[in-house]
């Protein structure tokens, strides 16, 4: 690569970014108005914080589930469950049997 393609690439790679950001900002700040203009009444507060509650112990559960699944919510049928100390039982197992086997 010429060093004016260089040049030019990296240009363009901090035009994305700072694009990403500044749209990350006005989102976040867009939210962040809509909320405080729609204050919650005193009567449904309660329900409002158990739901909010509910609502983040839920996706914590499920955010640790779907990362001790490699990123999948729920498993293909064909999913190939294996676990280290299954593995590790199956080959002593089949060592012992074949030297029973042998000592016959």
């Amino acid at each position: 690569m010429k060093k004016g393609q260089v040049t030019l690439l990296v240009v363009l790679a901090i035009v994305i970014i700072a694009v990403v950001i500044i749209i990350y900002l006005l989102s976040n700040n867009s939210i962040t108005n809509t909320l405080t203009k729609n204050k919650i009444s005193p009567e449904i507060k309660p329900i409002h914080n158990q739901l909010e509650n509910c609502i983040e112990q839920r996706s914590k559960e499920t955010i640790q589930l779907i990362g001790l699944q490699g990123g999948h919510l729920f498993l293909p049928n064909d999913y190939l469950k294996t676990n280290t100390a299954d593995i590790y039982s199956d080959v002593i197992s089949k060592t012992r049997k074949r030297s029973t086997q042998q000592n016959s």
